[in-house]
């Protein structure tokens, strides 16, 4: 089995959806499923749970750039800005684009 590396964005931890199913297999699979989970209007305390795995803010360039390898596959879902945004980062950090895929659902 090759790694997952999950990057998960919502508004805030209440708008996570499986966010309890995504924590339960990192545990099955230690090191080969991850998840960083990025709030961006978070106004509530974060539950202890959930912290360590919860970053503050849109996903970056930088969090993106560190699995950058020519065997990574890239899946995007979200609305279509969301899409676009993260196809640009993608692309300035130099994944082709035969490497990324989305589907603009709406």
């Amino acid at each position: 089995m090759g790694t997952v590396k999950l990057y998960y964005s919502a508004k805030n931890t209440s708008e996570l959806l499986f966010k309890k199913n995504i924590l339960g297999l990192m545990s099955a699979f230690p090191g080969k499923i991850t998840c960083r989970f990025h709030v961006t209007q978070q106004r509530s305390q974060i539950c202890k749970e959930l912290q360590p795995h919860v970053t503050e803010g849109r996903i970056s360039e930088k969090d993106l750039q560190k699995h950058v390898s020519k065997d990574t596959l890239w899946y995007i879902c979200g609305p279509p800005p969301m899409i676009e945004s993260i196809s640009k980062l993608l692309s300035n950090i130099g994944v082709p684009r035969s490497s990324v895929f989305f589907e603009k659902w709406w």
